[in-house]
């Protein structure tokens, strides 16, 4: 008598090859996404991320003038900055969670650099840089820094509401 295998014993025997690799391909792009989503997060890439974002929201709130028809003004801090909408002669904070009023992380901070000192006393809730309905904008530069790294960031925005975002690297 000699052995037979029959169908049920050659099924359960093992896993073939290309089981075993598709495993490991998938163990190895989950473990991709672990480390990706750790990261290694420098003092640069946290500076990037805010520049950005504050990038973003000044020219969404450009546009956001322009569809809306309203004045709408941001109001810019060293460590904090909100949106702010003109509403019957009086700057109220604008209620949406896109333009919520947002604070900066404890080491990156941010400098207005205008043409003249603003007194933060005589004008409370009054914003530094104002977006007009015809896409007009006051000409402002917020130098966007981090008390990490000598990089920083420079938002310059001009009359005819040309934005731009440059990043500079000090030696």
């Amino acid at each position: 008598m000699g052995y037979q295998k029959t169908k049920s014993a050659r099924i359960n025997a093992g896993f073939t090859l290309i089981e075993v690799m598709v495993v490991v391909l998938i163990i190895g792009i989950l473990v991709n996404y672990v480390v990706v989503s750790i990261g290694s997060s420098s003092p640069s890439d946290a500076l990037k991320t805010e520049a950005r974002r504050f990038f973003t929201l000044v020219d969404l709130a450009a546009e956001e003038a322009l569809l809306r028809a309203n004045i709408i003004g941001a109001l810019v801090e060293e460590e904090r900055y909100e949106f702010l909408i003109l509403q019957e002669k009086t700057w109220k904070p604008l209620e949406d969670s896109i333009f919520r009023k947002r604070s900066l992380p404890e080491e990156i901070s941010l400098d207005l650099m205008a043409d003249e000192p603003i007194s933060r006393e005589k004008q409370k809730k009054t914003p530094d840089i104002i977006f007009f309905t015809s896409g007009e904008i006051t000409p402002f530069e917020v130098k966007i820094t981090s008390e990490i790294t000598d990089d920083y960031f420079l938002l310059k925005g001009t009359e005819i509401g040309e934005l731009s975002l440059d990043h500079v690297s000090e030696p």
